[in-house]
């Protein structure tokens, strides 16, 4: 946050608005580190297996009449 707080003071100079600028930067940054710690890859294999199974189930249904 010093690089970012130093390039603030070389870009803004009205203190108010560089303070908006500040806040809604670490908002963002914290909103993203929410969003990487809790999307969890292991969810995302699940769900494509799902998805796949689901899919070579219908295949199966429509390339054999059966009910599976």
């Amino acid at each position: 946050m010093e690089e970012i707080d130093q390039k603030l003071d070389q870009w803004i100079h009205n203190s108010i608005i560089r303070a908006e600028v500040r806040e809604s930067i670490v908002k963002a940054i914290h909103t993203h580190a929410k969003t990487v710690l809790s999307w969890d890859p292991l969810d995302v294999k699940v769900e494509a297996y799902k998805a796949g199974w689901i899919k070579c189930e219908l295949n199966y249904k429509q390339n054999t009449n059966k009910d599976g």
